[in-house]
């Protein structure tokens, strides 16, 4: 009998998914490999996301819904303890995944030692599904500091990562709101290798309607960024160069963080 493979659980947020969910939890209970369960954590949603999720009939999908709303951070730590796989594949309520996703990715993690995560290229698109741009630099172990110190250069809905080793490096930040995803993969980086495939395997949606447009997070944006800016320098053996490069990076974001009080004062 061939074997199923490790079983992988698929985290998936949501609120107020209504316009996009169907297409993205179609695009996970689709894949080609199959050894898998469907989590769907829905934040209190107040249109027809979970009409829609409990539409599907398939015992695939575990749900699960916060009565109130907590927001994405809180609700992925209390996700955390329902995923039942030896691997986390992230999936985004409004992105998409090309069918053979999980299948490439989960042949890695055997190739070589001690890999965190599996990432790939993605495309950018629109809410009429049209490409926007095609996201494909390539990055390995030694050139990924000078990038990962810029932004998180790992979308987290291409991303899928050992959960033993997530666990090791303290999983999700549970004082982080915006900037998990990004924490996670730069303490992955830290302790254990990594595989970019060189393939478009999702599709991110950018949206009106995404965390990173909204205002209202802009503070926490700022401010999670310099966290993560803080902790690169703190963690990783850097370049004098890179060092520099941070610390005005810090500077630009502490200043940009400042003058944004300053004019809400100024418009109140």
């Amino acid at each position: 009998m061939k074997k199923k493979g490790p079983l992988v659980s698929i985290l998936m947020n949501c609120f107020n998914s209504e316009k996009f969910i169907r297409k993205s939890i179609l695009s996970a209970l689709n894949q080609t490999y199959k050894n898998f369960e469907l989590v769907i954590w829905d934040d209190a949603s107040s249109d027809n996301t979970v009409k829609i999720i409990k539409s599907f009939k398939t015992k695939k999908i575990k749900f699960f819904y916060n009565r109130l709303h907590l927001g994405l951070g809180k609700s992925r730590i209390l996700a955390q303890k329902f995923l039942k796989g030896k691997f986390i594949a992230i999936l985004d309520s409004d992105d998409i995944w090309e069918k053979n996703k999980i299948k490439i990715q989960i042949r890695e993690f055997y190739k070589k030692k001690k890999i965190g995560f599996v990432a790939s290229w993605y495309k950018l698109v629109d809410d009429k599904n049209k490409i926007l741009t095609y996201v494909n630099k390539s990055y390995d172990q030694k050139n990924f500091l000078k990038y990962i110190c810029k932004n998180n250069i790992f979308a987290h809905s291409s991303i899928i990562y050992n959960k033993e080793y997530a666990k090791k490096v303290g999983w999700y930040d549970d004082k982080l709101e915006y900037a998990q995803d990004y924490d996670l993969t730069v303490k992955l980086l830290k302790l254990y290798n990594f595989k970019l495939i060189n393939n478009y395997l999702v599709k991110i949606r950018i949206s009106n309607n995404s965390m990173s447009l909204s205002k209202k997070l802009q503070y926490i944006i700022i401010k999670e960024k310099i966290i993560i800016l803080r902790k690169i320098l703190r963690l990783f053996n850097l370049s004098k160069f890179l060092q520099f490069e941070i610390s005005k990076s810090i500077f630009k974001q502490e200043i940009k963080y400042f003058l944004l009080i300053l004019l809400n004062k100024i418009v109140r």
